[in-house]
């Protein structure tokens, strides 16, 4: 079963210097993932003023966006030292799909079933080649080419954003306690959700994937392995699949060279270090790789 609560996690008065947490050491031995209801501090303000049940004291919206952006970070913080999930929802801008599809996600995903659906993948990608011997498995970033995806589309966000961080958030993300763990690059994951729409999203791995060079020998390998029927190629990548699939396609590969990767909740999986090793663990018990 699963249990939904709502809570607060700071009060904070506009003559006060700092605010008042409310989060106590049983909340984060207790909670799995946080979510967020970033609403517009003008629309929290309409709220109050509207609001005839109670009376409350005035508060600005400089002070309302002030109280927010200091909860978030915090909870950024402290959800990264807690091995908790965090992300940012807006309600007026989320429908109640999507919500229902993040809280779905949160309820069923573990890193077991994480391993044995990207085994699932590899098996529904195998399974079309009935005459293969050999299996070829590929990282992406700074494999492929000297780019990194990640950074790249980070680099476009900021753009679009006009934000003045300059390393993006994966950089943070990994130097926390998280480190290379699976609940990081589900957080990962979230993040991406929080910077973009579905639609925002694929625009910007268009642009990202237009920018990245794939080095010329993997590329010529890889056109050679194209004419084979025995030989396959499989790119698994801790990156954005989005990106790796629209660079090989617009190499002429994507029939060739399949890509298990994610960056959606909807991609169903992470690719995790665990998850490189045991499909090459997988791969290797019945297959040449």
């Amino acid at each position: 079963t699963s249990a939904i609560v709502a809570g607060h996690f700071m009060f904070w008065a506009e003559e006060d210097e700092v605010g008042q947490s409310v989060c106590t050491p049983g909340d984060l031995a207790t909670y799995t993932h946080i979510l967020y209801l970033d609403v517009p501090a003008e629309l929290i303000a309409e709220y109050q003023l509207n609001d005839t049940k109670r009376k409350r004291p005035s508060v600005s919206i400089t002070h309302l966006t002030r109280w927010q952006q200091r909860e978030q970070s915090q909870l950024r913080h402290l959800c990264r030292r807690h091995n908790i999930l965090f992300t940012l929802l807006s309600p007026p801008l989320v429908p109640v799909t999507k919500l229902a599809s993040i809280i779905q996600d949160f309820r069923y995903h573990t890193e077991v079933q994480n391993v044995n659906l990207a085994k699932e993948k590899m098996d529904d990608i195998l399974a079309s080649s009935p005459t293969l011997e050999t299996v070829i498995v590929m990282d992406a970033d700074k494999t492929l080419a000297q780019e990194d995806s990640g950074v790249l589309f980070w680099d476009q966000i900021r753009a679009v954003s006009a934000e003045g961080d300059t390393s993006g958030p994966m950089k943070a993300l990994y130097s926390s306690p998280l480190g290379y763990s699976y609940t990081a690059f589900r957080q990962a994951t979230l993040l991406y959700e929080e910077a973009a729409g579905d639609v925002e999203f694929e625009a910007c791995c268009k642009n990202v994937a237009s920018m990245i060079k794939m080095h010329s020998d993997i590329l010529n390998l890889l056109h050679l392995v194209r004419g084979t029927i025995h030989v396959r190629v499989v790119v698994v990548t801790c990156g954005i699949r989005s990106v790796w699939e629209k660079v090989l396609e617009r190499e002429g590969l994507s029939l060739a060279v399949k890509v298990i990767g994610g960056g959606r909740l909807s991609d169903g999986l992470v690719v995790t270090p665990l998850v490189k090793a045991e499909l090459v663990t997988y791969l290797s018990a019945t297959r040449q790789l």
